[in-house]
């Protein structure tokens, strides 16, 4: 496995918040890379207290229900508590604005890489 800077984990988690991705998959997505996972979970803290992302949970007629901050911060307090397929992490407008503009602290050339390497190295199982 290829080690991860935090610049890195700060990049895939916004990454998949802007793909507006299953909570489970930050999961799947650090299991790719050498990484702690008590540091995802710090930076994927900072990143809900700094109003860049939260969660929200699917409801009917494809609608959602965001979580509050405080609910958000509930849910992803601890790595078991990744691994839920009835929420979504989503960018917030604070969110969506800088993902437009910051570069994450990593190249361009870094963040394909990032989004291009790996791709179908993990089975995920449904059930």
């Amino acid at each position: 496995m290829e080690p991860i800077s935090h610049q890195d984990i700060n990049f895939l988690i916004a990454l998949s918040a802007s793909e507006e991705s299953l909570l489970q998959e930050i999961v799947w997505e650090f299991d790719r890379w050498e990484c702690q996972k008590e540091d995802v979970l710090v930076i994927l803290n900072s990143l809900v207290k700094d109003g860049t992302v939260l969660l929200c949970k699917p409801i009917a007629n494809s609608d959602f229900l965001d979580l509050t901050k405080e609910e958000t911060l509930q849910a992803i307090s601890t790595w078991d508590g990744l691994c839920r397929k009835d929420l979504m992490l989503f960018l917030t407008e604070l969110g969506e604005k800088r993902w437009e503009v910051d570069d994450w602290g990593i190249t361009t050339k870094r963040a394909r890489h990032l989004m291009f390497s790996n791709s179908g190295s993990i089975t995920r199982i449904e059930g």
